[in-house]
């Protein structure tokens, strides 16, 4: 029979068919392979149907090969740009694992102040909030040394000192090894009982040793402007420009204590993992990724202070990579150095010394334990940060799966280490022990936070919303001081350190809270559709109370960035005034008045200080540092910046995402800025 031209029309159309479904599945196929559901989850981070509508362009743009991108824009927090993998800001490119990832899911909140009467105030508050950043930059300038200031031998009394160096070896050098303790103890005994002036390679690390103790010397860190001070002075002498003569074991430890002093202190410390990188390559240049066993023969003392730095430096490049969002740039094959021996640092003063069982605990073990899980972090790290990171669902269960592995055999071994204590064994302090806890639930949460935001939508992802919720909890509970015994020092020194002052634990808990606050949100919103009949998960509350008052105690500690409070203020009010039954209309209102209040409390407060800090200047006769060229420098609150603009006047939230850049001397290096 001669085909018809009906039949030769379906014929046709089945061949189409044919082609287009094989094309489909070669596109499915090559979405998978490229990240399909990344978009996912910038798609779904947020309820807003404003942002639901963009996911049908989203997924067109993402077939093309280019990177979707959303943004939102407010008149008092700016504007922002989130790619399904990135936040996008000024200069900077955070990766998943960044604090600032959370803040999508609130971005309905940012986006309060629409109405006319809303601008207006809005214009108001954000003024306000320039007079609070020229303050913040005049208690810098006070603090800061004059350009150049290398280290002078003066030092606090006998006995102060003798506190920090105390408060710095139970709590960094207990977890990260750094310094032989006996030596260092020889040396700086001699500081003390000799009449010669003391060499720069002795002063350096005793005074960063010193800015790390501070932090919890006391509660109310009183010796805050102290410690910046030699921070600046560490930081002047690592700048000379005897390059050969910096490339030395003692100036790796010193470039070492400047990183904890930084993140400590709050100097700039979002950016360590710019530094890292320069102490990274020196390490390398110097052979600390080959195993000493591999290198000629060295004293034992050598051969394991070798081990402990590199051990030291791997963990910085991981934990920095986390805070900062960017990629670690190290793998596995690039090192051969193994981990820290189970020794006592007076064992190593004699070569025929022998490693210690692995159930006897001795001052490398909590070393150790970290380095038997590094390969799973710097794993997760990886796949959170990297370019080419395969952050699909399936490798997030992998992961977690391989970190609660991880994790049990660490609960063996802690129990081994009390089974086998004697009255003359050294044993595990709360500090160390807490640590080891938080690092697990940091590693933990972060893996499952660029899947929170679609968990919120999609029952397919329940388990991970329950476990970024109890994992928030759990890390929010180390800002409870009143948890902490009064006769355990060790766990207050891991509070304060934790939650009080800034670093990797501190980013952690701000995350923490921001779960935590997006999850009371989706509850609220849950009841009011119905979906939700049980009563807020009351573990949720104490976050809602106390996140705002958590993050205003920082800034009375010295803190001069008041973004995080504004942000923690606009939104528990919001929350607790949507559980007043708050309309719409009011909410806007209600919202403004809590911020204006806060953004009070912060004006007050850091013109305190101002004047506190103007009071040291003078008392110390030092001439203040130079002022920044502006004090708008860097406060993209109403300069536009277009380094990843897409289109002209983008305007990223720098009052968010800027962290505290030291104002004042400009450094002649980079790497410490």
């Amino acid at each position: 029979m001669p085909p018809t031209r009906a039949t030769s029309l379906s014929q046709s159309s089945r061949d189409t068919t044919t082609t287009r479904i094989a094309q489909l599945e070669a596109e499915i196929l090559r979405l998978k392979r490229t990240g399909t559901e990344d978009l996912l989850i910038a798609s779904n981070s947020n309820p807003n149907p404003v942002y639901q509508k963009n996911i049908a362009e989203e997924a067109a743009v993402a077939s093309k090969g280019l990177t979707s991108v959303s943004e939102f824009r407010s008149e008092i927090f700016g504007e922002a740009r989130f790619t399904s993998r990135y936040i996008m800001h000024k200069r900077r490119l955070f990766g998943q694992s960044h604090w600032g990832s959370c803040l999508v899911l609130f971005r309905d909140l940012f986006e309060i102040f629409e109405g006319q009467d809303s601008l207006e105030t809005a214009s108001t508050i954000s003024a306000d909030i320039i007079k609070c950043k020229e303050y913040a930059r005049t208690i810098k300038a006070n603090q800061a040394a004059p350009w150049p200031s290398l280290p002078t031998p003066e030092v606090p009394s006998r006995d102060v000192c003798d506190k920090l160096i105390d408060c710095y070896l139970r709590t960094t050098e207990s977890v990260y090894r750094v310094i032989h303790i006996p030596s260092f103890m020889k040396d700086y005994t001699a500081f003390w009982e000799s009449k010669a002036e003391p060499g720069m390679n002795t002063l350096v690390p005793l005074k960063l040793m010193m800015a790390i103790g501070a932090t919890v010397f006391d509660r109310n860190f009183s010796l805050r402007s102290t410690a910046v001070r030699w921070i600046h002075q560490a930081e002047a002498w690592l700048c000379r420009p005897d390059y050969k003569a910096r490339i030395n074991l003692g100036t790796i430890q010193c470039q070492i204590l400047l990183t904890f002093a930084r993140e400590a202190v709050g100097l700039a410390w979002s950016h360590t993992w710019l530094s890292i990188g320069d102490l990274l390559r020196t390490a390398i240049y110097m052979g600390l990724h080959r195993d000493p066993s591999r290198m000629p023969r060295r004293t034992l003392l050598a051969s394991e202070l070798r081990r402990r730095i590199w051990n030291t430096i791997l963990e910085l490049v991981v934990r920095t990579s986390v805070t900062a969002g960017g990629p670690p740039l190290l793998s596995l094959d690039d090192f051969d150095t193994l981990p820290p021996g189970n020794f006592n640092d007076d064992q190593l003063m004699d070569d025929d010394s022998q490693s210690k069982p692995e159930e006897e605990f001795t001052q490398s073990s909590i070393s150790r334990m970290m380095r038997s899980t590094f390969s799973t972090r710097l794993t997760i790290t990886k796949s959170l940060n990297d370019l080419g990171g395969k952050n699909t669902y399936t490798n997030t269960l992998h992961l977690e799966n391989e970190l609660r592995s991880a994790q049990k055999a660490m609960r063996h071994m802690i129990q081994s280490w009390k089974s086998s204590k004697t009255p003359s064994s050294l044993s595990a302090s709360s500090f160390q022990l807490s640590y080891l806890d938080m690092v697990f639930r940091r590693f933990l949460l972060s893996l499952h936070v660029p899947w929170f935001g679609p968990s919120l939508q999609d029952p397919t992802y329940a388990y991970t919303r329950r476990i970024a919720v109890e994992t928030s909890i759990a890390l929010w509970r180390i800002t409870d001081e009143g948890g902490a015994s009064s006769t355990d020092a060790s766990y207050t020194d891991f509070v304060i350190m934790s939650a009080y002052r800034t670093g990797f634990l501190h980013a952690a808990i701000i995350q923490a809270s921001h779960i935590q606050l997006a999850e009371i949100s989706s509850q609220l919103r849950e009841h009011d559709e119905g979906i939700l009949w049980t009563p807020i998960n009351s573990d949720l509350l104490p976050v809602l109370e106390g996140a705002s008052e958590w993050t205003f105690q920082i800034l009375r500690d010295g803190e001069t960035n008041i973004k995080g409070y504004l942000v923690m203020v606009l939104v528990t009010s919001q929350i607790k005034a949507a559980l007043e039954g708050t309309t719409a209309d009011e909410m806007p209102h209600v919202v403004a008045r809590a911020i204006i209040e806060a953004k009070d409390k912060c004006a007050s407060l850091l013109e305190g200080e101002v004047m506190r800090s103007r009071t040291e200047r003078m008392l110390s006769e030092t001439p203040p540092a130079a002022p920044a060229e502006t004090c708008l420098e860097d406060w993209d609150l109403t300069i536009p910046d277009t380094d990843f603009s897409i289109t002209p006047g983008f305007d990223p939230v720098a009052w968010i995402f800027d962290g505290s850049i030291l104002q004042g001397p400009q450094f002649c290096s980079t790497l410490y800025q």
